[in-house]
């Protein structure tokens, strides 16, 4: 009986926080983007690439059906170099570390449910798509395209009627060149509502 009571409480408070929402259709966001990450492969061959701080951008498209569950499109590019140490044992002379230029982008949607609480709506989505990643310096050249996941989630602080200021933090999950990798993105930036 208690777990029931419990049970029902807590249905009623997430039916009247989702009816106490702003009712918009959507948002529309872009800003800046960072991800931490490693994207080395296990392979025995292959160099080893040190973790790396890649900084870029993110815009994401929402289309609510209902208030406090939407459909996200979320798209990123990040940019930054990454020191690699090539595969030597088997190279009479080996070349040092290289400084490679590195890049990933990815395309991800997925659901994202929110509740407003006054000016604050905090969120959690879980996204699925592709990434695509390439590094090259003089010399070398690597890229490949894997499958994605993003779980994570953020706040989003109104600042007038139709524009809020999101911070926002995703557990990232690649596939590259055979292994998994993970990664942490954090993105901040306006959020325009409709």
């Amino acid at each position: 009986m208690r777990r029931m009571t419990t049970v029902g409480f807590a249905l009623l408070f997430l039916s009247l926080a989702a009816s106490a929402q702003t009712a918009t259709k959507g948002t529309i966001s872009f800003g800046y983007s960072y991800v931490r990450g490693n994207l080395s492969s296990n392979g025995p061959l292959s160099p080893t690439i040190s973790s790396s701080n890649l900084n870029g951008w993110f815009t994401s498209a929402e289309y609510k059906p209902i208030p406090w569950l939407g459909g996200v499109l979320d798209v990123g590019g990040n940019y930054g170099t990454e020191r690699m140490t090539p595969f030597c044992e088997v190279i009479i002379v080996c070349q040092g570390p290289l400084a490679a230029n590195a890049n990933v982008h990815t395309f991800l949607f997925g659901p994202r449910a929110s509740v407003s609480f006054g000016k604050v709506t905090p969120f959690a989505q879980a996204l699925f798509g592709g990434a695509h990643t390439s590094a090259s310096s003089p010399g070398f050249s690597n890229a490949d395209t894997s499958v994605v996941t993003a779980l994570g989630g953020g706040v989003d602080f109104r600042l007038a009627k139709t524009i809020a200021w999101r911070m926002q933090g995703d557990y990232l999950q690649t596939h590259f060149f055979g292994s998994s990798q993970n990664h942490f993105r954090f993105s901040a930036g306006l959020v325009v509502r409709f």
